[in-house]
C-alpha cells in the first residue's frame, strides 16, 4: 500500500510543480505583490484580535505560511533591471492571485514533506475512493497517519526555545518599561507624523529622536530570537566582526518596528485601508544605504557590504529557497536601483537568514569560526554550575587506552554535596526547521555520534574505573560516586524519525538543560537527569500532533484525521 500511495502522491506533486511553473513571472511588480501577501500572512495577526484570528484565519494561514520559498523562487527576477519602481495599490484581484499562489506553494511544500515522511516509513497510508463524485472534483483520498514514536519530537525543543525568549523578556523588563515610558512621551509626535498617501497607502516623517527610539525597540526585540549564538560577536567573517552585521540588522529591525507602529496608528485612524498597502514598502537602494550609513555613523561602502548577507536577490536565491526552511529575509533586491522591504522576516527571525547567508557566502571563515563555539559553550556551562559545591573540568579530556584515544569528554561536573558526577558530550548544530533533508542529516548525526559516545565512555569506565577518570580530570571523588552521562544538542535532541537513543544517557537540547538548571538550582545531577527525561517524555506525549488536509487537484491528502466514518 505504501508504494502505491507514494506513486500517487509523487504524481500529484509533479503535476503541482508543473502547474506552478505557469505562475513564474519574475518581475518587480509581481514580486512586490507576492511579498505583500507574505507580509499579510505573517503580520495580520498583529492587527487583529487574537480570538478573531484563531477562529477565522489560523488554518489557511498555516498552509500559506509554508509557501514562502517556492513563491519567492518563482518571482525574484534572475536579472536586475533598471528603471523607476512601479508603485500601485493592492486590490482585490491582485490579492486573490497572490494569495492563491502562496497557498498553492504552501500545499506543495507540505505535500513534499509528507512524501518524505511516508518514504521513511514514519506514516501509514490508506487509499479511499469516494463512492459518488464530489463537488470539489476530488476522486481519491489518501489518509496518512503518524506511525513512529518520534513523530513531532521537535516540539520538545520548541517549548524550550519559547522559554529562553520569555526568560530574555523577563531579564529586559526594566529596559522595556523604560522604552514604553519614552514611547508614551513620543505618542503625540508619532500621531502627527503619519498620514494617508494617495487615498490608499501610508506616508510618514521621522526625526533623529524617533529613529533612535525605534533602534532600541529593534535591539530589544531581536534579543528574544534564537540561533544568534552560532557566531561570537567578535568573530571575524567576511572581513567584518559579526557584531557589525548585528548593528546593521538592529537598525533595519528598528526601522521595521517604526513602520509597524505607524501602520498601527493609521490602521486605527483609517480602518477601511487595506493592510497590504501599509505593511510592505520599498526604498531606493543608494538612498537607503546612505541613510543607514548616516544613522550608524559608518561608511556607505561598509554598509553596502554588510547589507548583502541580509538581502535576498538573484545571486543568493537558490541558497535560501532550495530547502523547506523559510527564508526570513529582511530585504529583497528587486531591481538595480530598488529594495523591497518586507516585514515578515524581521518579525520572525532574521538571524536564521543572516547566518545561512554568511555560511554560504564565506564558507572558509565559517568553518574556521566553528572551532570557537565550544569554548563559548563551556563558559556558559561554567556559569550555571557556580560555587564551591561544584568541581568542574572544562578542558576536553581524552579517554585513552595506551596511545589510542577511545573517545573524549567535553565537560565534567562533580557535585561534592551529593557525590554525583556528570559527563557531557556537547553537539553543536546548525539550525534545522522544516527541511526533510536537513532534519535527517542532523538527526542521524546526533543519534549515531551520541550513541557511539555513550558506548565508548561506558566501555572505558568498565575497563578502568571512575577513580582513574577522576584522576585524569584532576578531581577527587568519594567512593560510590553516581555517574550520569548527558548528550546535549545545542538546538535539538529529539528529531522526527530518530528515537533509538541510548537510554543509558540523558538526551537534552541546551535550552532545556539550561531551563531545568535555572529553575532547580539546588537539584542534584540525578534529579536534573530525571526532570529532563520526564519533561521531554511529557512534552512529546501531550502534543496532539499535526492534523490537516491538502487538496492536490483530484487528490485529497489527509494527515491524522480527527474523525473518520465507520
Amino acid at each position: 500500500m505504501r508504494d502505491v500511495a507514494l506513486a500517487i502522491l509523487e504524481d500529484q506533486i509533479e503535476r503541482s510543480k508543473s502547474n506552478l511553473e505557469q505562475w513564474r513571472q519574475p518581475i518587480e511588480p509581481l514580486l512586490f505583490e507576492t511579498l505583500r501577501a507574505i507580509d499579510h500572512v505573517f503580520c495580520e495577526e498583529l492587527f487583529v484580535p487574537s480570538e478573531t484570528w484563531k477562529q477565522t484565519k489560523k488554518a489557511q494561514v498555516g498552509l500559506s505560511s509554508w509557501g514562502v520559498n517556492k513563491a519567492l523562487s518563482l518571482m525574484v527576477p534572475p536579472q536586475l533591471e533598471g528603471g523607476p519602481f512601479r508603485l500601485f495599490p493592492s486590490t482585490g484581484q491582485t490579492q486573490r492571485q497572490a494569495s492563491e499562489l502562496l497557498l498553492r506553494c504552501g500545499i506543495l511544500q507540505r505535500a513534499e514533506m509528507l512524501y518524505g515522511w511516508l518514504q521513511e516509513g514514519l506514516l501509514t497510508a490508506r487509499i479511499d475512493k469516494p463512492s459518488t463524485a464530489m463537488p470539489s472534483g476530488i476522486q481519491t483520498i489518501l489518509v496518512l497517519k503518524s506511525d513512529h514514536p518520534s513523530m513531532f519530537g521537535e516540539v520538545v525543543s520548541q517549548r524550550n526555545k519559547r522559554w529562553v525568549s520569555d526568560f530574555t523578556i523577563e531579564q529586559d523588563t526594566t529596559w522595556e518599561l523604560d522604552l514604553q515610558d519614552r514611547h508614551a512621551a513620543l505618542e503625540a509626535e508619532l500621531e502627527k507624523s503619519v498620514g494617508c498617501f494617495g487615498g490608499w497607502g501610508m506616508s510618514y516623517t521621522t526625526t533623529r529622536e524617533i529613529d533612535d527610539h525605534f533602534l532600541e525597540c529593534g535591539q530589544i526585540y531581536l534579543r528574544r530570537m534564537w540561533s544568534q549564538d552560532l557566531l561570537g560577536r567578535e568573530d571575524i567573517i567576511g572581513g567584518e566582526p559579526f557584531n557589525h552585521y548585528l548593528g546593521v540588522l538592529a537598525a533595519i529591525a528598528g526601522r521595521a518596528e517604526k513602520h509597524l507602529c505607524f501602520s498601527s496608528i493609521l490602521a486605527r485612524r483609517r480602518p477601511e485601508l487595506d493592510l497590504r498597502n501599509l505593511l510592505t514598502t520599498f526604498a531606493h537602494r543608494e538612498e537607503f544605504i546612505t541613510g543607514l550609513a548616516v544613522h550608524l555613523d559608518a561608511e556607505t561602502d561598509q554598509i553596502r557590504k554588510l547589507l548583502e548577507p541580509l538581502t535576498l536577490s538573484s545571486g543568493n536565491l537558490h541558497d535560501h529557497t532550495s530547502s523547506a526552511d523559510i527564508a526570513w529575509t529582511p530585504i529583497v533586491r528587486s531591481s538595480q536601483d530598488y529594495y523591497i522591504l518586507p516585514m515578515y522576516g524581521l518579525d520572525t527571525n532574521p538571524f536564521l537568514f543572516l547566518l545561512a547567508d554568511l555560511r554560504a557566502r564565506y564558507p572558509q571563515d565559517w568553518f574556521r569560526l566553528a572551532n570557537n563555539r565550544e569554548k563559548r559553550w563551556l563558559n556558559d556551562l561554567k556559569l550555571i554550575f557556580p560555587g564551591d559545591r561544584w568541581s568542574l573540568n572544562d578542558r576536553n579530556l581524552k579517554l585513552r587506552e595506551g596511545k589510542k584515544t577511545v573517545t573524549d569528554l567535553d565537560f565534567i561536573a562533580y557535585d561534592k554535596e551529593h557525590n554525583e558526577l556528570a559527563l557531557f558530550q556537547l553537539k553543536w548544530q546548525h539550525p534545522v526547521g522544516m527541511d526533510n533533508r536537513a532534519r535527517r542529516s542532523a538527526g542521524k548525526n546526533l543519534l549515531d555520534q551520541g550513541n557511539d559516545w555513550v558506548e565508548r565512555v561506558l566501555g572505558w569506565l568498565g575497563k578502568y574505573d571512575i577513580f582513574e577518570l577522576a584522576k585524569r580530570a584532576g578531581m577527587t571523588v568519594k567512593p560510590d560516586v553516581d555517574v550520569k552521562l548527558f548528550v546535549i544538542g545545542r538546538y535539538n535532541a529529539y528529531f522526527t524519525g530518530f528515537s533509538e537513543r541510548d537510554t543509558r544517557a540523558v538526551w537534552s537540547d541546551w535550552n532545556h538543560f539550561m531551563r531545568v538548571r535555572v529553575e532547580n538550582p539546588r537539584a542534584s545531577i540525578s534529579e536534573l537527569a530525571k526532570i529532563l527525561s520526564n519533561e521531554a517524555e511529557e512534552f512529546s506525549r501531550s502534543y496532539p500532533g499535526d492534523s490537516y488536509m491538502l487538496p492536490l487537484d483530484s487528490l485529497a491528502v489527509i494527515l491524522n484525521p480527527t474523525s473518520e466514518p465507520h
